[in-house]
């Protein structure tokens, strides 16, 4: 959320985030961390940050029965690129799969990057323990 509304403010856009259900319980708890940071900001960053770019106080979550085709796209994408993210910093297990390094080939060349160096580390590509 800190990326996109960092590139929705770049870009001087607004958008939504859309989340799938995972039950009530969890729902729940995504709309308050939600909710949390729209209010207050998060670690560096400024309520503004994510009020300004964000059209809505509350994340939008949809059923998995809606079978949403961006949603299925960020499922596919995102534990590929949690794996790399954790292998990069020492927390897998195990080697990454041929399928998670085919989607990291592709993928790579999407995240933001430092503009003097490049870098994609610590700016597109952010470990948090």
């Amino acid at each position: 959320m800190e990326r996109y509304c960092g590139w929705l403010n770049l870009v001087s856009r607004t958008g939504d985030v859309l989340a799938e259900s995972r039950g009530k319980k969890e729902d729940r708890l995504l709309q308050d961390a939600y909710r949390q940071v729209y209010t207050h900001g998060i670690w560096r960053r400024k309520a503004a940050h994510f009020q300004t770019p964000l059209t809505t106080r509350n994340i939008k979550i949809k059923p998995k029965s809606d079978n949403i085709p961006g949603l299925q796209l960020a499922d596919l994408l995102a534990n590929p690129i949690r794996q790399s993210i954790r292998e990069e910093h020492g927390h897998l297990s195990g080697p990454l799969s041929n399928f998670a390094r085919q989607i990291l080939d592709v993928a790579d060349s999407k995240f933001n990057r430092r503009t003097q160096t490049g870098e994609v580390r610590g700016w597109g590509r952010v470990f948090r323990p």
